[in-house]
């Protein structure tokens, strides 16, 4: 934290006008304490990270109601050896060949964010989030998304994962969690996270 010191002088003179006058002065130091926040990003070096040829995306279950789903997505490291995912993929939805929502953003609720070291076999989560009714657009057409596009965290690097949302309405676009090492429970009001 960085301090930063302000001196406030005040001077007043009291009695104006003859010999006799006497002249004060009172100085009030004041401290104002400036907290400065520092923001550490932890990132996989890129020698631990899972590549595209070591992980497999796969829906594993839903949640749905008043128009909101929850698609719930497993990552599994289906290579030989470790390697280690952190932080939220991306998500960009397509109806066939064609762009529905090109970009997802991230979900201010989610969880903390985990560093995962996925053994061969192992899998951790991730939660996708969507509206299926127009929001203040009743022109909207809401499109049915076969495809997603998954990047992983902290790269480039994609998957492609065959999926069957039905209607998506891209005004509304989609939200993700952050990969976490429990399979989450969905609701209409959260996303919980079951120990593994």
């Amino acid at each position: 934290m960085k301090r930063v010191v302000v001196l406030f002088s005040v001077f007043a003179l009291v009695g104006c006008g003859d010999k006799s006058s006497t002249t004060s002065s009172t100085v009030t130091s004041t401290t104002v304490a400036i907290s400065t926040t520092t923001t550490s990003t932890t990132f996989v070096p890129v020698k631990d990270r899972c590549g595209v040829s070591q992980l497999q995306v796969a829906q594993v279950g839903q949640d749905a109601g008043a128009g909101q789903r929850y698609e719930i997505f497993a990552m599994k490291n289906i290579g030989a050896s470790p390697c280690v995912v952190r932080g939220y993929p991306g998500v960009a939805a397509y109806a066939g060949a064609r762009p529905v929502v090109s970009q997802s953003s991230r979900n201010p609720n989610s969880e903390i964010l985990e560093t995962n070291t996925l053994k061969p076999q192992d899998e951790v989560y991730f939660t996708v989030h969507y509206a299926v009714v127009p929001t203040g657009n009743d022109q909207e057409q809401c499109q049915n998304v076969d495809t997603l596009q998954v990047t992983l965290p902290e790269t480039t690097s994609q998957l492609i994962v065959s999926v069957n949302f039905g209607s998506l309405c891209p005004s509304t676009g989609l939200s993700v969690s952050p990969l976490v090492s429990g399979k989450p429970n969905v609701g209409l009001d959260q996303v919980s996270i079951t120990p593994a």
